[in-house]
């Protein structure tokens, strides 16, 4: 057999192998970017009526969400598979996450409604496996250029909307009439995602020169629907992140000791926390919020008196807000909008009214532990450590006024997983090409 001969066959099958790994790699960033799509609530008009969108959560009860979030949850856990052994290992080096991702499905045991707990619990740590999935396949760098990818295909089909087809993509009823909305089905979701957009394109641009195009065109774009949406707490904390992203990086590209770090992460805390009190009032006012933050004091010191009666345990993962749960008395001695408050409009205290103390001090206990990996990161010189200090801070900002804390199917705290999870010491190696 003549050399030609014999290497012949084998040419065809490198191209069909090389053909189907082609594809199978396509598939998934295709299966990813449509998670992320999912998760950012970009998608509602495709399974929410204009009815829905004035009720309570979007997602829920939903079949056709459900099926969608579902088949990329459960793909997500099937590709897991090969690489099982590599991923107890990661859940082990990251118990405090997977513990408090476990705590509400476990509330069943003492919920007021044991299958919304489980039902919304078992949703959550759908969500970690997407997130687990994710940040084993792909590096932090093509994590954020997803999600960026993501928000901007969001972005462009709100921006059609609202010019376009205004009954879709802007509110017409109540006190947001006009107000843009987009694809997101409110305003608030859509200000919450563009103020995402703009965080993690400007991480991108700022940290990663070869990602500059899309991302800033993703900002840009994103700043103008923040804009249009009238969404004030949009403003003020994408404001509040651009500030911290010059000096998060400036602190990166130095390689500082732990204790240098720690001392110039509280002195920029106590200065911004000054800075804040003293200008609180004409804050506000420039947002157009009262000192009553919109009516939500009320809300919250009603809803504590209510909690105390089931401090150490909670109510139940998202069962306090039903109207037969505890939540249903305080909506009755509070008048807001249609009666439908849905939840507490803060994280803390919602991660309190329904987990009790055990899941505070189970969040506290991965804040340090994230607050501990961005420390040694930030020392590394890696951006990554930027990027999860920058996320880790656009959460706990939006936490104050919207339930973004252990939300399944959402896309931030889906992101702030991810880069937790990549944060793990063990992942080092894979983290220093950050394409």
């Amino acid at each position: 057999m003549s050399r030609a001969d014999g290497a012949a066959p084998a040419r065809p099958d490198i191209r069909v192998c090389s053909t189907a790994n082609h594809a199978f790699w396509l598939f998934e960033h295709l299966m990813a970017l449509f998670g992320l799509l999912i998760c950012a609530k970009a998608l509602v008009p495709l399974y929410a009526t204009d009815d829905a969108v004035r009720g309570r959560p979007l997602d829920e009860a939903n079949v056709l969400f459900q099926a969608m979030s579902g088949s990329v949850y459960l793909l997500a856990l099937v590709m897991l598979l090969p690489r099982w052994r590599e991923a107890i290992g990661l859940l082990a080096r990251n118990n405090a996450l997977l513990l408090l991702c476990l705590l509400p499905a476990a509330s069943l045991l003492w919920s007021v409604e044991p299958e919304v707990a489980v039902r919304r619990g078992v949703t959550l740590l759908l969500t970690f496996g997407f997130a687990l999935w994710l940040a084993m396949r792909f590096r932090p760098g093509t994590v954020l250029r997803l999600t960026v990818g993501a928000l901007f295909l969001g972005a462009l089909a709100s921006l059609v909307a609202a010019l376009m087809m205004p009954e879709l993509g802007k509110h017409a009823f109540g006190s947001h009439s006009g107000l843009w909305r987009g694809t997101f089905g409110h305003k608030n979701i859509m200000g919450r995602m563009m103020s995402l957009a703009v965080v993690v394109g400007m991480l991108l641009s700022t940290t990663n020169r070869r990602s500059t195009g899309v991302p800033l065109m993703a900002v840009a774009l994103a700043a103008l629907l923040i804009l249009m949406s009238g969404s004030a707490t949009a403003v003020a904390t994408t404001l509040l992140i651009l500030m911290m992203i010059p000096p998060s990086t400036w602190l990166s590209t130095f390689g500082l000791r732990p204790h240098v770090v720690v001392s110039a992460a509280l002195g920029a805390t106590a200065l911004a926390s000054i800075t804040i009190v003293a200008l609180v009032e004409p804050i506000l006012a420039l947002l157009g919020r009262d000192a009553t933050m919109s009516g939500r004091w009320r809300l919250w010191e009603v809803a504590l008196a209510e909690g105390l009666r089931q401090p150490l345990l909670g109510a139940g993962f998202r069962t306090f807000w039903l109207e037969e749960g505890p939540g249903g008395r305080v909506m009755k001695l509070v008048s807001w909008g249609e009666g439908n408050i849905g939840n507490g409009h803060n994280a803390y205290l919602d991660l309190w009214l329904e987990l009790g103390m055990a899941g505070v001090m189970s969040y506290l206990v991965l804040l340090k532990e994230a607050t501990s990996r961005v420390i040694t990161l930030i020392g590394q010189s890696d951006p990554l450590g930027v990027w999860l200090a920058v996320l880790l801070v656009h959460i706990s900002a939006y936490a104050a006024t919207e339930r973004v804390l252990l939300e399944h199917s959402d896309l931030s705290w889906l992101l702030f997983m991810v880069l937790l999870i990549q944060a793990t010491p063990a992942l080092a190696p894979a983290r220093r090409a950050l394409a």
